[in-house]
């Protein structure tokens, strides 16, 4: 049956990444993350998604360098997974991605399971649809509010592109 591993970022789409973390968990599904940043650089309410996440004591591994990624990958059952969840990086990114992101991008694109990106792929531009020098590439994207110019630009990246609602008022979804 597998799991799924839920990749999760400093930013506001880690935090997302660890509220889908949760609610997997709460429907019996085996759910581990990895942190891809140190603790410490986790910020507003994806802190507090965090600090949820270790009281639920759901599995959480920190992976804040390249050396970490490493170590890791050396672990058990580090390709086992049914579905990746990807929450690295969202539509905040301006500049080429950097390493561990990098290196655990391409580990990402060499998977053999389903990939569901949230809000969008992780080095992937929202405004262009072209990667910052290394980007995600999706099997489903679930992108919150409204779907971004980049992702109907790159369907090769974003694959199947659903928008969540989020109750924006009725005259912006126009």
């Amino acid at each position: 049956r597998g799991r799924v591993l839920v990749l999760a970022g400093p930013g506001a789409n880690g935090g997302d990444g660890l509220v889908a973390a949760r609610h997997l968990d709460n429907w019996g599904i085996k759910t581990s993350v990895v942190l891809a940043a140190d603790r410490d650089r986790v910020g507003g309410a994806a802190r507090t998604n965090l600090r949820i996440v270790e009281r639920l004591a759901l599995p959480l591994e920190e992976v804040a360098s390249l050396r970490d990624w490493r170590r890791w990958l050396a672990g058990p059952g580090r390709s086992r997974f049914r579905l990746i969840v990807d929450a690295l990086l969202g539509t905040g990114l301006s500049e080429r991605v950097r390493e561990p992101m990098r290196s655990v991008i391409a580990w990402v694109n060499r998977q053999p399971c389903r990939v569901v990106s949230m809000d969008i792929p992780s080095g992937l531009s929202a405004d262009t649809g072209r990667p910052f020098g290394a980007a995600v590439r999706a099997d489903a994207t679930v992108t919150c509010g409204l779907p971004k110019r980049g992702l109907l630009q790159a369907p090769a990246w974003t694959g199947r592109l659903s928008v969540a609602d989020i109750s924006l008022p009725r005259v912006l979804r126009r």
